[in-house]
């Protein structure tokens, strides 16, 4: 046994597995669909702001905790585990309607539905529930000397800890926050975003050097640094750096008589705004590590990802075991309902697929197979990296969906806008599957450590899927009416605009929309950063790229180690 298998203790479920519990009741599923909706508006603002999710399960364990004290609930343990599990859909369906959707306003389309923004997410989420119910005994029980589960692990010891008491400090910290971003936003007694050309010295070294910095002072990003940790904090934040203070001086220095189009009109790089330069070729950067580091890591794992799905299948198939016989923390959703209903989410994203974008059977026939493929590989890599590292590469592991896509679906006869959109709607579907097995894999490590059933998670699950893919589109939707993607005081969208510019330079690349051929810069930082990708978290390292670094730098100074 290695030393790092030595370091996972055994499992000592508070919960005994050869006795029966109540636990999913009218008080579980109000409580749980509330928290769901609450952190679906909340997260989904971070998501836009800073193109990150962040996971609910410690507040709302906290909260649900605090509240069955305050009620006196009889069998509290029990029902905060499902209670968490149930919110936590909130945060596992978001990924696929704050990454992607937003590159339809982006690109100024206006004419596709809620219903067509809604019904990816929706199949995308359910899916994503199903796959990792399928490898849920072999990541969460056959492995769990394995894989250490840090996100997971850090739930199960927030609940049996049973601290109810931290709701106070919770609900105080909230006040003060309300309080913070009141006088901030409402009052206004000083700019949220401060930089250094806000003072005369700053200005000076903007003119001379190209060097700009800002900070950020939201109260939700300050908080932020507590979920993200020290480590993960500090690589986004050097990418960032490394984009405002070392590649944009370089980018002025080597190409001052270059011509930019800005509104309409042309103007010297030298003589162009520092954020223009950052937003048409330095983030660029940090979208071809992005898509180099999804590309990498999913080949270095596909080894396992193939003995995975090899053994999931076959225990469809070949399992004989009934339910009577298992323990109550060993009962899963049947294997065939497992089977059938993997199935038909795939085959009703077809027939929407056909319907709404698809001249012809073989580009819905194409379309089909990509998504039932694509989301079995990506899946088991999302899960594996969640069950490691405690993160996912959702938006990293996607390209790699798109940039396919794009090729087959191109070679099928599918061309300009409506293929760009098409693309979109397979990556939010595809998005939402992967963010939804991994994370809930968390939730079901949770269940495997605290004693809870499996098998009720996992409907509940299902339930609180639907309600927040839903919301979370209708989230993104008020969120552009109130702030907008696209201008000066927009939110960043970082992550759908990587997307929408990636989606654009593929179908100019493939489909010659309208006579044009895309700046290949993604791709040429693709094969140049592509080392440094393997080297040195270049994932992490992308994700600061592509950032303004006002929204990295708060966040940094408040992680915790």
């Amino acid at each position: 046994m290695s030393d790092e298998t030595r370091s996972i203790p055994p499992v000592e479920p508070v919960l005994d597995p050869k006795k029966d519990y109540e636990e999913i009741n009218s008080y579980v599923v109000f409580w749980g669909l509330f928290y769901a909706a609450i952190f679906t508006l909340a997260v989904g603002y971070l998501c836009l702001k800073i193109g990150q999710t962040v996971d609910a399960f410690a507040p709302v364990s906290v909260l649900a905790m605090g509240t069955a004290v305050i009620l006196k609930r009889q069998n509290a343990f029990a029902e905060t585990v499902h209670i968490q599990a149930i919110a936590s859909s909130s945060t596992n369906t978001l990924a696929g309607a704050m990454f992607f959707l937003p590159a339809l306003y982006i690109w100024g389309v206006t004419d596709v539905t809620f219903t067509q923004m809604a019904i990816p997410i929706i199949l995308g989420g359910v899916l994503g529930v199903l796959l990792c119910v399928m490898f849920r005994r072999y990541f969460v029980e056959e492995m769990h000397y394995v894989y250490p589960f840090p996100s997971g692990r850090a739930a199960a010891e927030v609940l049996m800890s049973n601290e109810g008491s931290k709701a106070k400090l919770m609900l105080g910290s909230g006040l003060i926050a309300l309080v913070y971003d009141f006088i901030l936003n409402s009052l206004g007694w000083w700019e949220e975003v401060i930089r250094t050309t806000a003072f005369k010295w700053g200005t000076a070294l903007a003119d001379q050097t190209k060097l700009n910095a800002a900070v950020d002072t939201d109260a939700a990003l300050l908080g932020l640094g507590y979920f993200t940790g020290l480590r993960y904090a500090a690589i986004i934040a050097a990418g960032s750096f490394f984009s405002w203070f070392v590649c944009i001086p370089i980018v002025y220095f080597l190409a001052p008589e270059h011509v930019m189009h800005i509104n309409g009109q042309s103007v010297l790089l030298a003589d162009a705004p520092i954020r223009k330069v950052f937003l048409d070729y330095v983030r660029h950067i940090g979208i071809g590590m992005l898509a180099m580091a999804g590309i990498i890591g999913l080949l270095s794992m596909s080894k396992v990802v193939g003995n995975v799905v090899k053994k999931a299948v076959l225990d469809i198939f070949t399992s004989k075991t009934t339910e009577v016989n298992l323990l109550r923390t060993q009962r899963d959703v049947p294997t065939s309902w497992i089977g059938a209903g993997i199935l038909l989410c795939t085959v009703l994203f077809a027939v929407y697929f056909h319907f709404m974008y698809s001249e012809s059977l073989a580009q819905t026939g194409v379309a089909f197979l990509i998504v039932l493929i694509m989301s079995f590989l990506l899946a088991v890599v999302g899960i594996s990296s969640i069950a490691y590292t405690g993160t996912e590469p959702v938006s990293g592991m996607t390209i790699f969906m798109i940039i396919i896509s794009a090729v087959c679906l191109t070679a099928a006869g599918m061309t300009g806008k409506v293929g760009m959109i098409a693309v979109l709607m397979m990556a939010s579907f595809i998005g939402t599957t992967i963010g939804m097995a991994g994370n809930f894999m968390s939730e079901l490590k949770v269940a495997h450590m605290t004693g809870a059933t499996p098998k009720k998670m996992e409907q509940w699950q299902i339930v609180g899927t639907i309600l927040c893919a839903v919301l979370s589109v209708g989230v993104m939707i008020l969120l552009n009416g109130a702030y907008g993607f696209v201008g000066d005081h927009a939110l960043n969208a970082p992550q759908a605009n990587a997307m929408a510019a990636l989606c654009h330079e593929l179908s100019c690349l493939f489909c010659h929309i309208d006579g044009q051929y895309p700046d290949d810069s993604v791709f040429k930082q693709a094969g140049l950063y592509g080392g440094t990708a393997r080297l040195y978290s270049g994932r992490k390292c992308g994700c600061g790229n592509r950032r303004p670094v006002s929204v990295w730098l708060p966040v940094r100074p408040f992680s915790k180690g």
